[in-house]
């Protein structure tokens, strides 16, 4: 799977997708606080969504979902 991240915009096959991206910038070095967005390879676990925003979300990948937040 290869994503491409450029000017905000995550480019994954055909689709485009807005992303957020550090303050400062990408970087192969990363610290924590250091508002700088890590650039690499990584496996992707499972992902974490809301049932209340997504009701039937359909992926290989393992899902977890996140009760909402009551105040």
């Amino acid at each position: 799977m290869n994503i491409e991240i450029k000017k905000n915009f995550l480019h994954f096959q055909n689709y485009k997708l807005r992303c957020a991206i550090g303050k400062r910038g990408i970087s192969y070095i990363k610290k924590e606080g250091d508002l700088k967005t890590p650039k690499g390879e990584f496996n992707l676990k499972y992902i974490l969504y809301r049932k209340d925003r997504i009701p039937r979300l359909k992926t290989k990948l393992k899902k977890k979902h996140k009760k909402k937040k009551q105040f």
